[in-house]
């Protein structure tokens, strides 16, 4: 699993050793077999069952922002929901 996200942007901002421990202890007594291979060979496409892959979704929603790596700056919770109007009657136009 941790070849599936140790390259490419995740691995810039996850620690993915943490996130695959997280991912598997998470779901290890809910899942199937096969779909412990699956995830053991990186290969998440291969999960045919639904349950399981709604778990390991489950799981990896709530793993990743533990595993995000430290000293990566939050996304502010105070950014604006709407653009201030503008000026309907501008003069000389």
């Amino acid at each position: 699993m941790k070849s599936a996200y140790g390259t490419g942007p995740a691995q810039a901002v996850l620690d993915t050793d943490k996130l695959a421990t997280c991912i598997t202890d998470d779901v290890y007594d809910a899942v199937s077999p096969e779909t412990l291979q699956a995830l053991a060979a990186s290969k998440p496409a291969d999960i045919r069952n639904a349950q399981d892959a709604r778990s390991v979704t489950q799981a990896v929603g709530t793993c990743t922002p533990q595993a995000k790596r430290k000293g990566l700056p939050s996304l502010p919770s105070d950014l604006p929901t709407s653009l201030p109007s503008l000026p309907t009657d501008i003069p000389g136009l």
